[in-house]
């Protein structure tokens, strides 16, 4: 049926409208949504319920991974929590920011929902906020997409969307964080659609275009690829409102930067020094010679074999990436083609072209950023991708005399299915892996397992963390009520060990590291290990059944030396290596109370080491303080290391006044190599072989 311009009727969009300046041929393919029809109402209703749906399965399945949650302690600040990690910035008790280049908003929304509810924490309320927020998102989308894309549009937009398996799983498990960023570019790309097609536009709207963008940043710093699709689609409006708005859209873009300027100038430079720190290796000579297989990457997210492989531990199929790959670069390639031809004719044909423009100028810009990036950063450039494919029918058939709509319509429609088939096949191979409740090692139950343990037996043991990857599912899974000390990540000495062992006096100590990966830092967690072992003389417990033989966790019960004072022995001369180990046996004294004491005790040196000194430490007042070697044979042969010895040694310890024992057994602290800082009680200067011999020659009062 061949229809002229004035035979279309108000199916046609305005937009294209406004830009045909000659009578064409048109071939009617689709009718635009009608604005006041009720049938509209289903996309914004039924669609995000979908997306519910297709996210939620089994949600609970998979392990509490540690970057997932490092929003969360931010939040427990909102109800009366101190500040534990991730909360590098906040005022007055409100978070700012839960990393350098991250806003706190996600945060301060569960901790709002907390604050009101009373509720504690769970799994499921975390993990189900962002998809709540995309939901939110996709449902504004549609009141602004309704007035440009067709319902058959709507559907092919809907279609890619939900079966987009980086978009389902990121969002499922945030761990970017994603979905706070993801709701508000649906929330923009509606707005623009709306600015552009509907016959009329309120000011909140044009303000709200101008300050999504930039708020973005604030929440993500490696959105800035964002901003630079703002520019390229404000810079070719397709009518004279921008121009009408163009102060209310610049007023929403400054307001959108304050939370960024702000906190920038609360702690000067915050958000640009942390992303430089972490600049990615290689030049950018290297970079852009990896660009290709990294625009693969891209292209493919939508089949999610990144996402499904870090997180469920399985693979798509090979060939179905490489259909997609394909199907997705043929597309974005024909429609920046047809965008291009159709660009004055059908307005519609320029909506097309710069949403694949501003795909590419996401894109691009995110890969370029001075650090390395991956899935999380690179979704940036979704969805619009599904727009210009939303827009791609309209665009191509509007206009076009029928023979061409005939000849390109049996293409068109083989490629289409072809693309329904495979995002079909692949979307249910991904919902069967969630009801299989698949979970790769970083993502396995154990971490939730272990995290929900300490949580609930916190008053029954030491728990020490070896490794990366336990600390904010413990705070969190305890509502902020234990925060557990990350030692490893600047552990050099066996002193770092004192405020975490010293919890709870008397309880085992549990020490946790990851099986599955190297540890983050790996000299830093084979050293907790052995040095916690050495405070427990080497008595290794037996570990709970609930936490033992886990997939991804090493636990090691060791028992607390609860009738010993633990003297922790450092660095010794110039040297970083471990020195020694050791307790106090025996606290013998005349009477109660006195002030005149008697320490027993052995200490475990490094035979290497050529020089090393003991040093008491106490808040008693105390007069005086001597010490003299005495062989330990009885603790050399239990402890025996060709690498180490034993030597033994008792402290005469006077104090200005008399205390009872129980106070001198608690208020002995630290013995350390440092002299400066406690009283000077031994000076071994010679590594010598015989250790007997060694102490009788080196004692010093």
């Amino acid at each position: 049926m061949k229809l002229s311009p004035t035979e279309r009727g108000p199916s046609f969009p305005q937009a294209c409208e406004r830009t045909l300046d000659r009578p064409v041929r048109c071939y009617k393919v689709s009718t635009i949504v009608e604005r006041n029809s009720a049938v509209w109402l289903l996309w914004p209703l039924v669609v995000p319920l979908i997306f519910f749906f297709l996210c939620s399965v089994r949600i609970e399945d998979q392990g509490l991974y540690y970057d997932e949650l490092h929003q969360v302690p931010a939040a427990f600040m909102l109800i009366g929590k101190s500040s534990y990690i991730f909360a590098p910035l906040s005022w007055h008790g409100f978070p700012l920011l839960t990393m350098p280049y991250g806003g706190a908003t996600k945060s301060v929304i569960y901790g709002l929902w907390m604050k009101s509810t009373g509720l504690p924490f769970t799994i499921y309320s975390w993990r189900v906020l962002g998809i709540f927020l995309v939901m939110v998102g996709l449902a504004l989308f549609y009141f602004g997409a309704k007035h440009g894309l067709t319902s058959f549009g709507l559907f092919l937009f809907s279609f890619a969307f939900l079966t987009d398996i980086s978009v389902l799983i990121t969002t499922r498990h945030d761990w970017g964080p994603t979905a706070l960023s993801l709701s508000l570019r649906l929330m923009w790309l509606g707005i623009w659609i709306r600015l552009e097609c509907a016959p009329s536009v309120r000011r909140v709207e044009a303000f709200f275009f101008g300050l999504l963008p930039a708020f973005c940043i604030f929440e993500k710093l490696s959105n800035l690829g964002f901003l630079g699709a703002f520019g390229l689609l404000v810079c070719f409006p397709g009518n004279k409102r921008y121009g009408k708005y163009k102060l209310v859209i610049l007023s929403g873009l400054l307001l959108g930067f304050t939370p960024l300027l702000l906190v920038n100038i609360l702690e000067p430079g915050v958000s640009f020094k942390a992303a430089l720190d972490s600049v990615r290796s290689g030049d950018y000579g290297q970079i852009l010679g990896q660009s290709q297989s990294s625009l693969a990457q891209i292209l493919s997210l939508g089949a999610g074999d990144e996402v499904r492989s870090f997180v469920l531990g399985d693979r798509v199929p090979h060939w179905i990436q490489r259909v997609e790959v394909t199907l997705m670069a043929t597309f974005m390639f024909a429609a920046a083609i047809v965008g291009v031809i159709r660009w004055r004719r059908s307005g519609h044909g320029r909506l097309m072209f710069l949403s694949t423009a501003g795909y590419f100028v996401v894109a691009a810009v995110t890969y370029l950023l001075p650090k390395d990036t991956w899935v999380n950063h690179w979704i940036a450039a979704t969805p619009f991708q599904y727009v210009a494919l939303g827009l791609s029918l309209r665009s191509g058939a509007s206009g076009l005399h029928w023979r061409y709509a005939y000849g390109l319509l049996p293409i068109s429609a083989t490629v289409l299915v072809l693309f329904l088939l495979i995002r079909t096949i692949n979307l249910w191979d991904t919902q069967v892996a969630l009801g299989k409740g698949l979970a790769s090692p970083d993502w396995d139950p154990s971490y939730t397992t272990i995290a929900r343990f300490a949580a609930d037996h916190r008053e029954e043991g030491t728990f020490v963390l070896a490794d990366w990857g336990f600390a904010t599912a413990i705070y969190a899974l305890s509502n902020g009520s234990f925060p557990v000390a990350e030692i490893f990540w600047n552990y050099r000495k066996s002193e770092d060990l004192l405020p975490a062992i010293k919890e709870n006096p008397g309880k085992p100590l549990y020490v946790l590291s990851r099986r599955q990966e190297g540890p983050v830092n790996p000299a830093a967690t084979e050293m907790i290990v052995h040095d916690v072992k050495q405070i427990a003389h080497q008595e290794i417990m037996p570990v709970e059944s609930e936490i033992r033989n886990l997939r991804s966790v090493r636990v090691l019960k060791l028992k607390y030396p609860a009738d010993r004072q633990v003297l922790v022995i450092v660095r010794s001369g110039r040297t970083e290596r471990f020195s020694a180990f050791g307790y106090i046996d025996q606290i013998i004294s005349d009477g109660e109370p006195t002030n005149r004491f008697d320490l027993f005790g052995w200490a475990l040196f490094d035979a290497s080491n050529p020089k090393a000194f003991l040093s008491l430490y106490t808040k008693l007042p105390v007069r005086s303080v001597g010490a003299l070697p005495v062989f330990r044979p009885d603790v050399a042969k239990t402890l025996g290391d060709t690498r180490e010895i034993v030597r033994g040694f008792q402290i005469k310890l006077t104090l200005k006044n008399p205390v009872p024992l129980d106070i001198v057994r608690r208020s002995l602290c630290i013995v350390s190599d440092d002299p400066t800082r406690g009283k000077f009680l031994l000076n071994y200067s010679t590594a010598a072989q015989n250790c007997h011999q060694m102490l009788k020659e080196s004692a010093v009062q």
